[in-house]
C-alpha cells in the first residue's frame, strides 16, 4: 500500500518546494557576492591595506564621500579600536529596488579593543557587488 495515496497532494509538495528555491536562490547569490566583498574589505583593513579598499566601492559611494575621507575614517576607526582580529556575518537581508539588488550585511567585529556591530550596504554592479555605505557606531 502506497504512504501516498493521494499524487496531487506531491505534485502540490514538489512545487512549493520547487517555488521556495526559485525565490531564494537570488537571494542565496546575493548575500554570497556581497559577502565574498565583505570578506575582502576586512581583510584588507585587518592588513592595513586602506587604500585598497578604495577599488571595492561603488562611484557613488566616492563621489559623497572623497577617497581621502574613507582612508581617514578607516585608518580612524583602526587607531581607535585596534586592529581587527575576526570578522563574523550575523545577519543579512537583499532587496531589489529600482532594480538594483541591494544587500545589507551586518557584521560583529572583534577589534583588539572590543566587540562592535558594522553594516556594511552593497549594489550589485554587473557581476560584482560593491561597498554603497559602510555603517558604524564611533
Amino acid at each position: 500500500m502506497p504512504i501516498f495515496k493521494n499524487k496531487s497532494i506531491i505534485h502540490y509538495s514538489l512545487f512549493i518546494i520547487h517555488l521556495l528555491f526559485i525565490l531564494f536562490l537570488p537571494s542565496c547569490d546575493a548575500v554570497n557576492g556581497a559577502g565574498e566583498t565583505g570578506n575582502e574589505f576586512y581583510t584588507k583593513i585587518q592588513n592595513n591595506e586602506f587604500e585598497d579598499v578604495l577599488e571595492l566601492l561603488t562611484e557613488d559611494a566616492i563621489t559623497q564621500t572623497s577617497q581621502k575621507e574613507w582612508i581617514e575614517v578607516l585608518k580612524s576607526i583602526n587607531k581607535e579600536r585596534g586592529n581587527i582580529q575576526l570578522f563574523s556575518r550575523t545577519a543579512f537581508s537583499s532587496e531589489v529596488k529600482n532594480e538594483k539588488i541591494i544587500t545589507t550585511l551586518t557584521y560583529n567585529i572583534t577589534y583588539e579593543n572590543g566587540i562592535f556591530i558594522e553594516k556594511i550596504i552593497f549594489y550589485k554592479i554587473g557581476e560584482e557587488y560593491k561597498i554603497q555605505q559602510y555603517l558604524y557606531k564611533m
